[in-house]
């Protein structure tokens, strides 16, 4: 990627102004600040500055220090618990055809879209595919990309927010581990990378962030990374996460955010309930909290749920298995929940 000058200027320009929201947040003392502030003042710096820029050059090294720091916050009880993961995870394979179902049917039923736009827009995470999908199938993308993009800034903004009032967010995650060695660095940045190399290259969902998790994870549980990175470098690599989910609305226009708005407010709200539906049936059935279980069943942004789930004790191990998880049975029940959807489609428009 050939930088620019004018590219430099406007990354920076991205950087100043998430810096600028993460000071303010956290003066005022708002939860999640480091990262909450940069998506707030960007989501609303975009409206007119659309030239604001984060160069996909910068998301590996955040996502890998980023992931580095959150697997950090993995405890020796996440090993204890694996035996009841399977449940857990089983459910995905419930809990995405039930959101998918339930969110399009109060799209298209209130809002009047066919079966098929309504699917596109209520598929739960993996948007590239879903976007690639709607396309070929002839859908009007603008709509759809819309919703999922709006109900995505939902997730990110406000179950942080929401989790907040309930639920202590610890100010930092490194700053409770001792320094690391300078050999400890080496395995950290050496896993971290290999792992999160591996899952981008497998296409996974955020793949240099959730193997750089799980990687950190391991070395820490297994005691061969003991140390914690500085917590001036966390602050800083987060606040960039957040400059770049800041921009994910940038190239929606007014005209189609003011238009899906409603739409995306329904969307958001019926499928969170759905999720926490299940969390508190699976909290009953495995013993797991339900914030721990509704972060992980949360549909979309999955960046910030990894995030929340550092801040507020749960294990973001966890978390990271189960977004995996209900990306690949995405993957799994995609042809038959697409052929349900076009057979819909088919009868209403025979009748």
């Amino acid at each position: 990627m050939q930088l620019s000058w004018r590219l430099i200027l406007w990354t920076a320009s991205t950087l100043l102004i998430g810096a600028t929201g993460y000071l303010v947040f956290d003066y005022v003392g708002a939860p999640l600040a480091v990262f909450l502030g940069p998506v707030s003042f960007l989501l609303i710096a975009t409206r007119w500055l659309k030239q604001l820029n984060f160069p996909n050059i910068l998301v590996s090294p955040v996502y890998l220090v980023v992931g580095a720091v959150l697997g950090q916050g993995v405890t020796d009880g996440f090993l204890a618990h694996m035996s009841k993961w399977p449940i857990s995870l089983g459910a995905i394979l419930l809990l995405v055809p039930a959101i998918i179902f339930i969110t399009s049917w109060v799209l298209s039923r209130v809002f009047a879209w066919s079966h098929s736009q309504s699917f596109y827009a209520t598929i739960p995470g993996a948007l590239p595919m879903t976007m690639a999908m709607a396309e070929e199938k002839g859908e009007a993308l603008a709509p759809i990309l819309t919703v999922q993009l709006t109900r995505l800034m939902f997730m990110v903004v406000l179950v942080p927010l929401t989790t907040s009032i309930f639920i202590e967010i610890e100010p930092s995650i490194a700053s409770s581990l001792p320094p690391m060695t300078a050999v400890e660095y080496l395995w950290l940045a050496v896993g971290c990378y290999v792992v999160g190399w591996i899952f981008a290259r497998l296409k996974l969902p955020a793949g240099y962030l959730s193997g750089a998790i799980l990687a950190s994870s391991f070395l820490h549980i297994t005691g061969v990374v003991k140390g914690g990175l500085p917590a001036n470098l966390e602050t800083v690599f987060l606040m960039m996460m957040g400059c770049k989910m800041g921009l994910y609305v940038k190239n929606v226009s007014q005209a189609d955010l003011v238009k899906s708005l409603l739409p995306s407010i329904v969307a958001f709200i019926v499928a969170s309930s759905v999720a926490f539906c299940f969390a508190v049936l699976l909290s009953y059935l495995t013993g797991f909290s339900i914030l721990q279980l509704f972060i992980s069943y949360t549909p979309g942004g999955q960046e910030a749920m990894i995030l929340l789930a550092g801040y507020v004790g749960a294990d973001p191990a966890f978390v990271v298995a189960h977004h995996l998880f209900r990306f690949i049975g995405l993957l799994v029940l995609m042809p038959f929940l697409l052929r349900w959807f076009r057979a819909d489609d088919l009868i209403l428009e025979k009748k």
